[in-house]
């Protein structure tokens, strides 16, 4: 009995022998630590593209491409070179993770475009570039920009108001878009002296009908030569009305103008020159 134990110990130490133990790493760790399904680093950070979650460094999202007994035991089904250089996706980093596509550092997707934040550059993402200048990026270093964009907190954007436009700056060359006119370096209606709206003359006065009210030409609220209102300038009114004392009335009518050519309406009478109603 004690031959056949002794055998069978033998033949299952020689067994143990022959197949070998898991590797370890340099410091005895068969799971380094920061890489793939093992423990995060002292600071709660991972391999790059791995996040730290319940301590243990996974793809984020949850998108694993092995199981933690592959990990640990050091399964590999790469290539004998990518077994002896640890590297089974070939980036590089000895840790044999895959490198998804789209991520910084990894392939870009099929149509040359990468996730959020990146751009697609040689084939790998990268960090986008935002060059100094151009919209959203840095102003440069006097606080300048590109073309009509200004300067904001040190970035480029859009100006309010656009110049050329109105009640905005003027471009460069004193101009402004469309029938503005440059003022002050202010784009405005172009509005000639005179006009209604416009700045009186520097006589004060506007042009025929218009009132200088405040330095702006103005209509009346009561028309000048419209019965009832004040005549022009030249003590003339409107067709078929008369100017007396200032104001335009009916010819014909009640205090109005008469003469021997412009009878007034009956019955009333001419008397010295204005329409009355006759004596009883």
């Amino acid at each position: 009995m004690n031959l056949k134990l002794e055998a069978l110990m033998g033949f299952g130490l020689g067994m143990l022998l022959g197949c070998g133990v898991p590797a370890a790493s340099d410091d005895g760790d068969s799971c380094p630590i920061g890489k793939h399904m093992c423990e995060c680093l002292s600071d709660g950070s991972c391999d790059v593209n791995l996040q730290c979650v319940d301590g243990t460094c996974v793809f984020p999202g949850g998108a694993e491409t092995g199981t933690t007994e592959d990990t640990e035991t050091g399964a590999d089904t790469g290539t004998e070179a990518e077994t002896e250089t640890g590297d089974g996706d070939g980036d590089g980093d000895g840790d044999g993770d895959p490198c998804p596509a789209g991520m910084l550092g990894c392939a870009c997707y099929g149509n040359d475009t990468c996730d959020d934040g990146l751009m697609c550059e040689a084939g790998s993402c990268v960090e986008i570039v935002c060059a100094e200048g151009t919209l959203g990026c840095p102003c440069y270093g006097n606080m300048t920009c590109e073309g009509s964009l200004v300067c904001e907190a040190d970035t480029c954007v859009d100006p309010a108001c656009p110049d050329g436009q109105e009640g905005c700056p003027c471009y460069g060359n004193d101009t402004c878009d469309d029938v503005l006119v440059c003022e002050a370096d202010v784009c405005v209606m172009n509005c000639p002296e005179g006009e209604e709206g416009c700045a009186c003359y520097p006589n004060m006065t506007c042009n025929v009908g218009l009132l200088c009210e405040m330095g702006t030409c103005e209509a009346p609220v009561c028309p000048l030569g419209d019965d009832g209102c004040e005549c022009y300038p030249n003590m003339t009114c409107n067709m078929g009305l008369a100017c007396m004392m200032g104001s335009c009335c009916v010819e014909g009518e009640l205090g109005c103008a008469c003469d021997p050519d412009m009878q007034c309406s009956d019955p009333l009478v001419c008397n010295m020159g204005v329409c009355e109603e006759p004596e009883p």
